[in-house]
């Protein structure tokens, strides 16, 4: 899988809610343990935010930020391994950089990628040293071990964060649905047809909050992938909502859809969102060379919710790339699925 581009890596680095956030003594450790190994006075847990750098971990240093623009972590998230710069002074790409030509005088640099399992380069766990340096095989291999176990802390902690979320699942949503269903029980008024709605979509929000749950470790364990044809799932499911009494939808489908899915999962994903979509909604499915595409435009959302961000995940999950847009009250959802 390749690395995501830029819009959807800034998504995945905000959905682990770990920017600006206090230092995790975890991740501490393994700052120094990068050093230690590296006989170097720095070590840091840096993430590449949209315009920064911000080091949630950091030894030898008390920089908590530093300008991204023609930085070194930000050259390093794009390398497919670890990315090492014997002497800065002496490299065309940061000869001229401020850390290097004033204080505090960058002269070695090495970085392992943190590349989350969705394939987000989010950050790095880098060393770095006032004097020009190489490191040995051996240290190399343990810094670029020490980066896979802080990847592994930072998936703890958006684990962690999801479930206490989901935890909490009582907000606007879930709580007007169940209000919703307790009406219907406690006064015994209210259609049949309601009520049944008002079940159905009660139950619809908790499976995709307990789909979200299962699959949260993004390696697709929790996936039951058959072959499908994405484009027939979604149709069906778009055929619920073409109603008179509902604002209209139009759905349409080209190419090739097929492919190997959790369908049951990913039409659960995309209920959420035109459960809550308001004015003309437009659902299209669109099958590419390796890859089957999936936007949703609408004039606006009633609200984002709980589901809304476990839908996202389900996508994610399914190794998708996902854009996520406002442009004042109309959203724009975009997908797209590896076949």
């Amino acid at each position: 899988m390749g690395l995501l581009a830029e819009p959807a890596r800034l998504q995945e680095l905000q959905s682990y809610g770990v920017l600006d956030a206090p230092a995790d003594p975890r991740l501490d450790e393994m700052a120094r343990a990068a050093a230690l190994a590296c006989g170097v006075p720095v070590g840091l847990v840096s993430l590449v935010d949209k315009e920064r750098h911000f080091f949630l971990a950091r030894i030898g240093t008390d920089l908590v930020e530093a300008p991204r623009k023609n930085g070194f972590c930000n050259a390093a998230i794009g390398a497919e391994s670890l990315f090492e710069v014997e002497d800065a002074a002496l490299d065309a790409r940061f000869a001229t950089h401020p850390m290097v030509t004033q204080h505090p005088h960058v002269r070695f640099y090495a970085a392992a990628p943190l590349v989350s399992k969705g394939g987000a380069a989010i950050g790095t766990l880098c060393v770095i040293d006032w004097q020009p340096r190489k490191l040995s095989e051996e240290q190399r291999s343990l810094l670029q071990l020490l980066g896979r176990q802080a990847m592994d802390v930072l998936e703890q902690r958006k684990r962690a964060l999801l479930r206490a979320r989901v935890q909490q699942a009582l907000d606007a949503d879930l709580r007007s649905h169940l209000e919703n269903v307790a009406g219907y029980l406690g006064k015994l008024s209210g259609s049949a047809r309601d009520l049944s709605c008002a079940m159905l979509a009660t139950d619809a929000a908790l499976q995709t909050l307990d789909d979200a749950v299962e699959v949260l470790d993004e390696r697709g364990s929790g996936l039951n992938k058959k072959p499908g044809d994405l484009a027939v799932a979604c149709r069906d499911l778009a055929g619920c909502y073409q109603l008179p009494d509902r604002p209209p939808l139009f759905f349409t489908a080209t190419g090739d859809c097929r492919g190997l899915w959790d369908l049951d999962r990913l039409t659960r994903a995309l209920d959420a969102f035109l459960e809550r979509a308001q004015g003309p909604v437009r659902v299209c499915v669109r099958g590419l060379p390796e890859a089957v595409g999936l936007s949703i435009r609408a004039q606006a959302l009633a609200d984002d919710g709980l589901r809304v961000d476990a839908a996202l995940q389900i996508f994610r999950t399914h190794g998708g790339s996902v854009e996520w847009t406002r442009h004042g009250a109309a959203v724009s959802l975009t997908v797209v699925l590896p076949r």
